[in-house]
Order: structure tokens, then C-alpha cells, then sequence
């Protein structure tokens, strides 16, 4: 299937103006990849910026639509609600400007019944965010 084809909101459970991913790039067992485009609407954009809680957001949701890929596009399967559980090691190198486009990866590290640990990053071109 092309990823390009999904629509980003069957596979998240987050609604509007809640949604912090606009498309799925990538998706395997190891990695995904999500791309934002930053607007000034988003609630999470402050002064121009999006903040630290945007971006956690953002690696959240590209959990979430790691799994809602494998639920429902592979499985055929309904969409599942999770959370972050915990957070370590978070560093801002600097905040996105509105109208930046990220690209996010998470890249599974373990995953244990129905916990993921995965690591993180986003930028936009070879800037790291």
C-alpha cells in the first residue's frame, strides 16, 4: 500500500485540533517516520514557535500511528488509545518556527507485550530539532 494514499486521521485516535502528524512517511517494525507541517493555528505554536509539548506530542502521535498502521491498515483491526508512559533524555536543541515541516522518527528499541520503547527525533532538512 501507498502511505501517501492513508489518511492520516483513521489511524490515530487523536481528533482535531488535537492531530500533530499530517502524514505517514514510513512504517516498518523498526521505524516510522511522520511529517508536520507547522501552522500558526496549531495549538501548540506559541509566538511563532512550537513548543517542547508540541513536539512530545508529535513523537506520541507517531506512536500512535505506528500502531493504528498495524491495527487497522495490516489487521484490519480497530484503532487503539495508548500514552506515554515515560519520558527520558529530552532535549530541545531549538523550538520549530511555524510553517517549518518536520519529519519525526521513532525507532523501536524493545517492545514487551503491549509497552514500546522506542527513541526519538525530529528536524526539518539537517536541522535537528
Amino acid at each position: 500500500m501507498n502511505l501517501s494514499e492513508i489518511d492520516i486521521r483513521t489511524l490515530l485516535p487523536q481528533q482535531a485540533p488535537f492531530i500533530m502528524v499530517d502524514k505517514l512517511l514510513q512504517c516498518d517494525q523498526i521505524i516510522t517516520r511522520t511529517a508536520l507541517s507547522v501552522s500558526d493555528t496549531n495549538i501548540f505554536v506559541e509566538y511563532g514557535r512550537f513548543s517542547e509539548f508540541g513536539i512530545i506530542e508529535n513523537f506520541a502521535q507517531t506512536c500512535a500511528a505506528r500502531i493504528g498502521y498495524f491495527h487497522l491498515i495490516l489487521n484490519n483491526e480497530s484503532v487503539r488509545t495508548g500514552f506515554i508512559g515515560s519520558i527520558k533524555n529530552f532535549v530541545l536543541h531549538e523550538k520549530p518556527n511555524s510553517n517549518d515541516v518536520l519529519i519525526s522518527e521513532i525507532e523501536v528499541k524493545n517492545e514487551v507485550i503491549n509497552k514500546t520503547l522506542v527513541d526519538s527525533k525530529s528536524w526539518q532538512n539537517n536541522r535537528l530539532f
